[in-house]
Order: structure tokens, then C-alpha cells, then sequence
């Protein structure tokens, strides 16, 4: 399992850097420098930045493993061939970089530099803001430059026209001063620790077919534990395995990861939940590790590093089994779940992780109490959680409500403590913050976050399970996934929460103001809030419009209908009613059907257009406001 480089690998690794060296043949075999269209010094400088800068990104390919590094290197050597030998054949008549006088140091070569390091400087800012470490947005005025950029192939395209036309010396000044500056901006990713190229390869790689074959996934990460660990200075970089693991804070917003969820569940022989591809991956980085202990390779290692190394396999192979956990509950097997977080608090309380072994104790309990019904085993891990006063808050909580649940008694209920003690959100960050990471720009909140959301979660089900359910009970905040930062916890009304809704809408997260718009819904019919539930159901009406799923949006405006007309009927005052404005939810409805967007509705029972009228003139006649003295159903859509 444990793989050192094959002779394949060091012939592409050759192959890639002697490709760097073109240029300087090339710039050998040219004329003499007595010629005119020598290209003497310049052209020198030229063909040395070239090669730095395929050494530079030979070396940044570290961060890929090597199954992945070597498919790079050979892509990269077709694409630099295949473009040098296009610009061998551009014509020379449509290079304006020489300027009239055919020198390097024309107005037109210098006005062509200008342009080229404007457009790499703002587009490397602009690429710069998608970086993981920086988490910037997008700016919409650097986007054409970021374009252009791509179009130049990131400032080879003027280095190649160059290399590949030695008697055009006006060229030689744009491709060195877009050339310095992509190798500057290079130079600078990989001073950082290459987050980005670190970020492809964890895309990349649950998309190889190797790595969904177990015992093919070995020998493609066993290579990985002999580049990171077996070679000096024997000090593992363990941010591939923690990208994985923590793939729906960093990865989720990128292109390729709906790709490789799909890929999975289009080979998989069961469903598989979304977090397959990653949690499979981070075990196989885990496994890879601890094939170091039983492999004969391990033992090049020193006593005082092999220690070392085996107290960080723990934690990765106990963080790696909470995260099996949870993607077991996702799928049902919560038998699962409950050997995998035993087994994660065993090696977290060997690891001297004492937060995070009471922490894994506490959800074993939790899946045991709520899942499974098996209230004696419960007790008993939480009593293996030992003194509770050094524990986080909503740990606690969590263990009350085990205890409560178990019907262990001597503790309060906790929908009863929820009411006076309301869990701050940071009453969790400590036990994400008692773990080590590789990955130090992300914070500790985000988990910490959802680990309140998950006891206030509970405090609902053992609300809804004592009976203590209240109409007023509130549920999960509407931020959802990473786009949106943090999941809030409960502790939002439904007005709140419907207007965090509608910002997510706003904002273009149709997903997130959908889920939150159906959590209000649930609650308002729960206590019978009718206002609520139109608001949510108008909500989600507009989200299913922008979808372009007309069936839902049907349903919720005729429930946006049924809503207004029950809470008509409720009004006393008949100056209130006529308040109660249908007109665009009605319109919305005569669109859809005279349209014939929505399958199973037939335009003639629902609507009589008498002498050939149009929608626009049913938009009029059914969905006008009600005047006092209209018909009760000259408005409704029946």
C-alpha cells in the first residue's frame, strides 16, 4: 500500500521541466547577436522565466497526489507543445508587437506590455478573491479582465508568440512583463500553501474511478502517506484528508462537487448520501496512515516521529469515524453510528482529547435515546461522560436531554430550561476548537454552530415527545449551507426567520429561503397562523416560479388562495376583507393554466372564456380585487 515513485513518475516529472527548456534552445540556436533581429538579452530573460516558471509549478504540483500529479504534468506538456506549435504558424503580418521601427523597446510594444500586465494584475486580484483562504466575492467590473486572462492562457499565449517569433523583437517586452507577473502571482500562491491547487485536488479526486474501488483507493493514497509523511522532514500535511472531511464548508460551492456526488450515486449498488464521495475519501487518507504502522517502511521512521505520528493517526481516524457516523444516520444505519462514535471516544480519550471523547459519548447516547429507543444504553454513556461542570453548555444540555428522554429523573426537561436558558451560539466552539487542523483559515464556528442546532433540534423532538409542544415553539434557522456563512440556531420567531427567508431569496439562494419557507409553514399550520402560512406559501410560490417548477408553484398559490379565503371568512368587518388583495396570485394562477404549464389541468374546467377572451382579459375578469358589493367567487379560483 505504502508506494515510493515509480520510474513513470520521474520520466513525466523530466518530461515537464525539459518542455521549460524550449526557450532556451530556441534563444541558443538564434541568430548572432550582430544580427538585427537577434534577440539577444531580452530574449534571454524571456526564456529563463519560462523555465522558472514551469519549475515553480512543478513543485506547487505537490499539493496533487500522485496519481493526479502525473495526469498534470502530461496535460500540461501536450498544451504547451500544441500551443507552440499554433503560434509557430500565427502569421506574421497580423503581430503588430514590433512597432514600425521593428524594436524592442517601441511605443507599441510598450503600449502592449501596459495593456497585458493591467489585464494579469486585475485578473489574478479577481481569481485571488475565489481563493479558499480569502473567501472574497466575485467583483463584477474585474470579471472581464479575469475573462481576458483566461484568454491569453494565463500570459502563455504572448510568451509562446515570442519564443516562436525570435524576428520580432517588439514582442519581447509584453511576454516578459506578463510573464514576471503571472510567476510573481505563482510564487505568491505557493507562498500561501497552495489552498487552491489543494482545493482541485480534492475535487478531482473522488471523480477518478480508482478511488471508488476500495482496494484500488489504497495504492492511490498509500502513495500520498510515502510523499507526506515517509520523506523529510516527516511532518504530514494533512489538509487534503481535512478538506475532505470538512467538504460542505469549502468544496460545496464549487463546480465539481455535485459532479462527483452524482458520479457515486450513479455507480453505487445502494443509495448512497451526499457526503459519500468525501467521507470515503478522508477514510482512505486515514487508512493510508495506519498501513504506515503495519508496513516496513514505517520503521525508517524515528521512535520520538513514529509516536508523534501515531497520536495524529488517532485523532484523523476518530474525526474520520464521527464523520462515517453521521453520514450512517443519513442513510438509517444507525447501528452504525453508534459503533463508529463509540469507537471515535475511545481514541479521542487515548489522544488526550478529553471535550471531543465526552462529546462522542454524548451523540452515541443521542442516537441511542432518539433513533433507536434504547434508553439503558443511553444512560449509561452518558455516565461515561464523567464531571459535566468542565463541559461545554450544549453538551450538557444534550446529556439533560438524553436523561429526560430516558426518564431519568432529577433533571429538568429541555423544553422547559430552553424557555429561561436559550444556548448562546458560541456554546459549542469549544470542542471544534480542542481539535488540531491543517486548515487555519477556516473557523471553528461553523461546526460549533451546528452542533447547537442539532441540541436545539432535540429539544423539539423531546417538546413534541413529553407533550410539551406550544404553538409559539420556533424552529431552525434558514441559513443552511455555506453560501450563507452560519446556520443559525432556534430562537427565531416565524417573522424573523420568513424575513431571513426572503433575504436568501433575495440574494439568489433559492434553495435555503425554499427550506426555511416549508419550516414556517410546518410551524404556522401547527398554531394555526394563517397570516404565516400565506406569507410562506407566497414565498414559496416565487421560489418555485424561479425555478421554473409550475406544478409546485400551482399548489402553493392555490393554497395561497384557500389561506386568504379562510382568514376572510374570520374577519368580522367587512372593511377588512376588502384589504385581502388576490390580484397577483390569481393572475399567476390564469398565466399558468391558459399557458398550459401545469399537466393534468384542463383549461375548460377551471375557466369559461366566453367569446374567445385571452388570458390578459381573464387576468382582469377573475383575478380584479373584490369590491364590497362583488360576488363572493368573482374573484377565486375555482
Amino acid at each position: 500500500m505504502i508506494q515510493p515513485p515509480y520510474i513513470s513518475d520521474h520520466m513525466c516529472r523530466l518530461l515537464h521541466l525539459g518542455v521549460g527548456t524550449v526557450p532556451l534552445l530556441l534563444w541558443w540556436h538564434a541568430p548572432s547577436a550582430d544580427a538585427p533581429s537577434a534577440p539577444g538579452m531580452p530574449g534571454l530573460v524571456l526564456a529563463s522565466l519560462v523555465l522558472a516558471r514551469v519549475a515553480l509549478y512543478d513543485l506547487r504540483l505537490r499539493a496533487f497526489v500522485r496519481l493526479l500529479r502525473g495526469r498534470e504534468r502530461l496535460k500540461r506538456v501536450l498544451i504547451l507543445l500544441s500551443a507552440g506549435g499554433a503560434s509557430a504558424l500565427w502569421p506574421e503580418a497580423w503581430l503588430g508587437g514590433a512597432g514600425p521601427e521593428g524594436e524592442a523597446g517601441s511605443w507599441a510594444s510598450v503600449g502592449w506590455a501596459s495593456a497585458l500586465l493591467l489585464v494579469t494584475a486585475l485578473g489574478c486580484v479577481q481569481e485571488l478573491r475565489t481563493w479558499p483562504d480569502v473567501r472574497g466575492v466575485r467583483s463584477r467590473r474585474l470579471q472581464p479582465f479575469w475573462v481576458l486572462r483566461r484568454l491569453t492562457g494565463h500570459g502563455w499565449g504572448p510568451a509562446l508568440l515570442a519564443v516562436t517569433h525570435p524576428d520580432e523583437p517588439g514582442l519581447l517586452v509584453p511576454a516578459i512583463a506578463v510573464t514576471a507577473a503571472e510567476l510573481a502571482f505563482s510564487g505568491y500562491a505557493a507562498r500561501t500553501g497552495d489552498r487552491q491547487l489543494q482545493v482541485v485536488n480534492a475535487l478531482r479526486l473522488p471523480l477518478q474511478p480508482a478511488v471508488r474501488v476500495p482496494w484500488i483507493q489504497g495504492s492511490v493514497l498509500g502513495a500520498w502517506a510515502y510523499d507526506a509523511v515517509l520523506r523529510h522532514p516527516r511532518q504530514p500535511d494533512l489538509a487534503p484528508w481535512e478538506l475532505a472531511l470538512r467538504h460542505d464548508e469549502v468544496l460545496a460551492g464549487s463546480p465539481g462537487y455535485e459532479l462527483a456526488i452524482s458520479s457515486w450515486r450513479a455507480n453505487a449498488s445502494i443509495p448512497t448520501a451526499d457526503a459519500e464521495p468525501w467521507v470515503s475519501t478522508a477514510e482512505a487518507y486515514a487508512d493510508s496512515l495506519k498501513a504506515l504502522f503495519q508496513h516496513q517502511a514505517g520503521t525508517e521512521i524515528p521512535e520520538p516521529e513514529r509516536r508523534r505520528l501515531f497520536a495524529t493517526w488517532q485523532t484523523v481516524a476518530a474525526m474520520t469515524a464521527m464523520a462515517r457516523a453521521e453520514v450512517s444516520l443519513t442513510t438509517g444505519l444507525s447501528d452504525n453510528a453508534v459503533r463508529n462514535r463509540r469507537y471515535a471516544a475511545e481514541l479521542f480519550a487515548v489522544a488526550d482529547l478529553p471535550l471531543n471523547a465526552a462529546a462522542a459519548r454524548c451523540l452515541t447516547a443521542d442516537t441511542l435515546a432518539f433513533e433507536l429507543d434504547r434508553t439503558e444504553e443511553a444512560l449509561a454513556e452518558v455516565d461515561a461522560m464523567g464531571d459535566r461542570a468542565a463541559l461545554p453548555a450544549a453538551l450538557q444540555r444534550l446529556a439533560e436531554l438524553v436523561e429526560g428522554i430516558a426518564g431519568r429523573t432529577g433533571h429538568r426537561s429541555g423544553a422547559d430550561r430552553r424557555r429561561t436558558t436559550p444556548l448562546p451560539l458560541g456554546s459549542a466552539t469549544a470542542l471544534i476548537e480542542e481539535l488540531p487542523t491543517w486548515l487555519p483559515y477556516l473557523s471553528a464556528h461553523y461546526r460549533g454552530i451546528a452542533f447547537v442546532r442539532h441540541v436545539e433540534r432535540r429539544v423539539a423532538d423531546t417538546a413534541h415527545r413529553t407533550g410539551g409542544r406550544q404553538p409559539d415553539v420556533v424552529l431552525p434557522g434558514p441559513n443552511r449551507g455555506f453560501a450563507d456563512m452560519y446556520p443559525l440556531p432556534v430562537g427565531h420567531g416565524l417573522a424573523e426567520v420568513l424575513a431571513d427567508a426572503q433575504r436568501s431569496y433575495a440574494r439568489g439562494s433559492l434553495e435555503t429561503a425554499r427550506l426555511a419557507a416549508m419550516d414556517v409553514l410546518e410551524v404556522a399550520r401547527s398554531a394555526d397562523d394563517l397570516a404565516q402560512q400565506t406569507a410562506a406559501h407566497r414565498l414559496l410560490a416565487r421560489t418555485a416560479a424561479r425555478s421554473g417548477n409550475w406544478s409546485e408553484q400551482y399548489t402553493h398559490l392555490i393554497s395561497l388562495v384557500a389561506s386568504v379565503e379562510t382568514a376572510r371568512d374570520r374577519v368580522a368587518d367587512a372593511d377588512l376583507r376588502i384589504d385581502l388583495d388576490l390580484a397577483r396570485p390569481c393572475g399567476e394562477l390564469v398565466a399558468l393554466i391558459v399557458d398550459h404549464r401545469v399537466p393534468g389541468v384542463p383549461l375548460r374546467r377551471r375557466w369559461r372564456l366566453r367569446n374567445g377572451a385571452g388570458a390578459a382579459s381573464c387576468c382582469r375578469r377573475w383575478a380584479a380585487p373584490r369590491t364590497r358589493n362583488s360576488p363572493r367567487n368573482s374573484w377565486s379560483c375555482r
